[in-house]
């Protein structure tokens, strides 16, 4: 887990360790976040459920997800993950914070 203070950023494999990681955002009263990664099915899925269950907004960016069975991850993007988080490409964030 690497942690960018200065950027906000985390990477690493956060559903290993989400309550610790959790209490560390609140305690820096971060609100939102924003998933990527592999596998769309396992860790990135895992994250969001448990992310959304501790009410973080979530935003999950569809071209930077990756699962080896296409059509779980096409589900998932289509239909699942839209019940709890904003699911973009990853060109229309990067435009969003451009404009801010």
């Amino acid at each position: 887990m690497l942690d960018s203070s200065s950027q906000g950023v985390m990477t690493g494999s956060l559903s290993r360790s989400i309550g610790g990681m959790l209490s560390r955002f609140r305690f820096g009263a971060i609100q939102w976040l924003v998933l990527c990664g592999v596998a769309t099915s396992g860790v990135v899925l895992s994250t969001l459920r448990q992310a959304a269950d501790a009410d973080y907004r979530i935003i999950v960016l569809r071209d930077c997800c990756g699962d080896l069975d296409a059509e779980v991850h096409a589900c998932l993007m289509n239909k699942v993950f839209p019940r709890q988080a904003t699911v973009l490409p990853s060109v229309d964030f990067t435009s969003a914070l451009q404009d801010a």
